[in-house]
């Protein structure tokens, strides 16, 4: 069997690959072709030196996953520059590219956030469950857990850039749901909670106001991601064609 068919070079190889799709992401299209054309020739060309040599897969594996490592402080170096260049031809698109991955951090963070508390509380309405057996919190905990899913869901989505504005809205769904059967199933396993509201009459609000402001978040992350239509061009007519020919 030769190397370029062997399991370790092919996995090695994708290793490099999804590494250099990295690395090269937001980059000029132009730029990110030559780039992967280059390694994917120099992989060719160590491949052939290696069956030249006599080496066997497993060692050229390792010797391609040692230049990966040591290049990896070159790549980022030239992806710094490709962006300062990019930088310098076009501030406003380098600008809005800085602004969106910002806004995408930012959802993403706040996002995990609501997951996270969506399987904290889950996880003590269960706990609560299997201690006392009370049924009547069955469906609550179902709720609760459809709930962070579609929250979790909602943060896959977020990776793309064409359905970003997707994953947004189902988070404003999402994370009303986990706020509003979170803090009821806190009544289930918190005595903290159940002294607050038995002894506040007020307690409703940090729920609300806390689903509102996540809801303004998402929706506004919505309104940033929404897709712009292009501008149909108008189709010409026969008598436009007539006129243009004379």
């Amino acid at each position: 069997m030769s190397i370029a068919r062997s399991a370790d070079y092919r996995r090695m190889t994708s290793t490099v690959l999804r590494w250099a799709s990295w690395y090269t992401r937001g980059i000029d299209r132009q730029a990110t072709n030559d780039r992967l054309d280059e390694l994917t020739s120099d992989l060719y060309e160590h491949v052939v030196w290696a069956e030249s040599a006599g080496l066997q897969p497993d060692e050229v594996a390792r010797s391609i996953r040692r230049r990966r490592l040591r290049g990896m402080v070159d790549d980022l170096r030239w992806r710094r520059s490709q962006l300062r260049e990019a930088r310098a031809n076009d501030p406003l698109a380098f600008r809005f590219e800085r602004n969106d991955s910002v806004a995408l951090a930012i959802v993403f963070t706040v996002g995990l956030a609501v997951v996270i508390f969506g399987a904290f509380t889950l996880t003590r309405l269960l706990s609560y469950l299997g201690r006392t057996g009370d049924t009547a919190v069955t469906s609550l905990s179902g709720a609760l857990a459809v709930s962070a899913l579609l929250a979790a869901v909602s943060l896959v989505v977020l990776g793309w850039k064409r359905t970003r504005f997707i994953g947004a809205l189902a988070l404003v769904i999402a994370q009303a749901a986990v706020v509003q059967f979170g803090f009821l199933s806190l009544l289930y396993g918190s005595s903290t909670v159940n002294t607050y509201i038995y002894n506040s009459a007020m307690w409703p609000l940090p729920k609300y106001a806390l689903a509102g402001a996540l809801a303004l978040l998402f929706a506004a992350a919505a309104l940033w991601w929404w897709p712009s239509q292009k501008t149909a061009q108008p189709k010409l007519t026969e008598t436009t064609k007539q006129g243009d020919r004379s």
